[in-house]
């Protein structure tokens, strides 16, 4: 079954997912996957491997990507390829994005 063929989904660790919705691209110049240090409920901090928006206003906004996707760091991404998800676990929420393009390796 597809994530998008239904509407709320079991994703990893309790997230479940209240809401899909297509990228708003007017507003994203370019995305590049490149790595990250995100900083964990417990203080402590983690890299991982992100999609870097880089937003037409200059600005940059990091998603990490799930642990399923085949892209690499260094890779290009096309905003029109990408879904974003809300998830939510015990009132929190979280952005993931989701498409096609996560499994399917682009060349750069």
């Amino acid at each position: 079954m597809k994530l998008s063929d239904i509407s709320k989904h079991e994703y990893g660790g309790g997230w479940e997912v209240t809401e899909r919705a297509a990228l708003d691209t007017e507003d994203v110049k370019s995305i590049e996957v490149t790595e990250r240090d995100f900083e964990q409920s417990d203080g402590t901090t983690r890299t991982r491997v992100s999609m870097c928006f880089t937003m037409a206003n200059g600005r940059s906004r990091y998603v990490p990507l799930s642990r399923d996707s085949e892209l690499e760091v260094g890779d290009k991404v096309d905003p029109e390829s990408v879904e974003v998800l809300t998830l939510e676990r015990d009132g929190e929420e979280i952005y993931r994005v989701d498409g096609e393009v996560l499994r399917k390796k682009k060349k750069k």
